[in-house]
Parts: structure tokens; sequence; C-alpha cells
């Protein structure tokens, strides 16, 4: 089976930190690729690994 591969974007830690261990507890076909704290670090991450899925807080 495939796993959908994912990316946190939000700029706070303590949410990015808390989507990831439920992402990691509850989604086992989520591959979580990275976080990042911004849109600059966002577009670094998605230019070295593109991803089914980004979970952005707006």
């Amino acid at each position: 089976m495939t796993k959908i591969k994912a990316l946190i974007v939000d700029d706070e830690e303590l949410a990015r930190k808390n989507l990831a261990y439920l992402l990691k507890g509850y989604c086992p076909d989520v591959e979580l690729i990275g976080e990042a704290e911004d849109i600059t670090n966002a577009k670094k991450i998605l230019n070295d690994s593109p991803v089914d899925l980004v979970l952005l807080d707006i």
C-alpha cells in the first residue's frame, strides 16, 4: 500500500508537534515528510520532496 506523503505548515511549534503526534498515532497510512513554520521553509521542503497532502494553518 502506498503511503500519503504529508507536510505540516504552521507558525506555532506546539501545534505542529501535536498534529505530527496525532498523525503518527492514528494515521498509519500517512508519512510525514516534514514540518515548516512559514511558506519560505515549506517551499524548500516541497522543492525537495513532493507531497500528496499539505496541512496548512492560515
